[in-house]
């Protein structure tokens, strides 16, 4: 018996284990942490705050839970940063050329289990590696291809393809409605009454025909075209709604990114920028970044007047109660 006893309570413990871990959080929690007067502590993320109690919310598992504690149980505060808060305020340190911080925040970001930040660094790379040969090489940059190493196709505009308008439809990709088209707000005549919105049907209970409302067009005479669902336009037959003919562009052959002919895909063009060319670019760039910022806060560049507020008409634009 007393060895049965102790063969039970390696399993007793095991399972409290077992329990214990299924507690713990999957990834790591706020830094927030409240101190009781009684000597525990509350670790979570403060959410709410009253004169008389704190909310903090914590994580248990995959699970979390909202727990008021009143002031007069804690000793003190201590507030820190969420690991998404973190991540965001080392991402806003980061300057736009800086490749390997990059890197080193997508390695942290999966260290801490934040895949969709992961993700989005990862996708600033290529943008990050093009600025890094920019601020490498201020003069020799590429400015055919702003220093991507690709080029996009001129005639077709990048996309590789080439519409003939179609004749048919004059490029719209669609034709007047040849059923209902200007004709009581693109609506058909009724067939089941003859657009008379009622017709006699034979009763049996009375014995003779009787005039009864017509359920189809509800009365009304007149039904929504089944053809173009009154719209008053079909879609082209021609070229099915395309507008035209698409084929592939003549001068890509369909393939509108290609290395760029200036710098033959390295980014970086073999003559540099003279003393004059460069500082005339850097001139034009302080010009258009003054002007963008003048227009974000209202204002015209220097020596213009301040832009005046738009008076109010008195009039509501759009529907004030919504859809």
């Amino acid at each position: 018996m007393t060895h049965a006893l102790h063969s039970r309570q390696p399993r007793r413990h095991l399972l409290w284990l077992v329990l214990i871990l299924a507690l713990l959080p999957l990834s790591p929690l706020p830094a927030d942490t409240i101190f009781k007067k009684d000597g525990r502590e509350v670790v979570g993320k403060i959410i709410a705050e009253e004169e008389s109690r704190v909310m903090i919310e914590v994580q248990m598992g995959k699970m979390t839970a909202k727990i008021w504690v009143p002031r007069k149980e804690i000793s003190r505060i201590e507030r820190g940063a969420t690991p998404t808060d973190e991540f965001e305020e080392r991402l806003s340190k980061i300057q736009p050329h800086d490749v390997p911080a990059y890197e080193k925040l997508a390695d942290w970001a999966k260290k801490n289990r934040l895949r969709d930040q992961e993700r989005y660094v990862r996708s600033l790379i290529p943008a990050a590696k093009i600025q890094a040969r920019k601020h490498q090489h201020p003069r020799t940059w590429c400015r055919g291809c702003d220093a991507d190493g690709e080029a996009s196709c001129k005639p077709c505009d990048g996309t590789g393809e080439h519409i003939d308008k179609c004749e048919r439809c004059d490029g719209v990709g669609a034709n007047d409605c040849k059923i209902c088209k200007g004709v009581d707000g693109n609506q058909v005549r009724c067939r089941r009454c003859a657009g008379e919105g009622e017709y006699e049907k034979f009763d049996p209970a009375r014995g003779r025909k009787v005039t009864q409302k017509c359920k189809d067009c509800r009365g009304e005479g007149l039904r929504d075209c089944p053809i173009c669902q009154s719209k008053g336009v079909v879609e082209c037959g021609e070229c099915e709604g395309k507008k035209g003919v698409v084929t592939d562009c003549t001068t890509c052959s369909g393939k509108p990114n290609h290395s760029c002919k200036v710098c033959r895909g390295t980014g970086l063009q073999p003559t540099p920028l003279t003393d004059a060319e460069f500082a005339k670019e850097q001139a034009e760039l302080k010009k258009k970044a003054k002007e963008e910022t003048a227009a974000a806060v209202g204002e015209k560049p220097k020596g213009g007047k301040k832009k005046e507020p738009e008076k109010e008409s008195g009039v509501i634009k759009g529907n004030p109660f919504g859809d």
